[in-house]
């Protein structure tokens, strides 16, 4: 099987700096998902959800990578959709770096035109 390949963005400034509680800017954080940092998808064949699960591994950390690998996925005519999940404290501190690392990236993979949050 053949391997197939993508690049994520990621940001080379701490996620605090944007989304702390204190200042929340989920815009200026995007702004610094700019280094490119190459992966490995899984072969294809593979379900919506694990190809999905190999860039939250590689684009996300801390609880936003714990929940978004937690989830399964869904892809309809190009569009990754992400199913609601429960909140916990502390949720908009990580939900500030998480949406747009999650979004950019998901974007990124290979016949992606568009990521829409269901219940949201």
């Amino acid at each position: 099987m053949k391997r197939r390949s993508m690049t994520v963005l990621v940001s080379a400034e701490p996620s605090s700096a944007y989304c702390n509680g204190e200042q929340m800017d989920s815009d200026g954080y995007r702004k610094t998902l700019t280094r490119e940092k190459p992966i490995h998808l899984p072969a294809e064949g593979a379900s919506d959800t694990e190809i999905v699960r190999a860039v939250v591994d590689a684009a996300t950390e801390g609880m936003c990578q714990t929940v978004m690998r937690q989830l399964s996925y869904r892809i309809d005519a190009g569009t990754l959709h992400i199913p609601p999940f429960d909140g916990w404290a502390g949720v908009s501190i990580t939900m500030c770096s998480c949406q747009p690392e999650v979004e950019v990236n998901f974007a990124r993979i290979p016949g992606i035109t568009r990521v829409v949050w269901d219940g949201k």
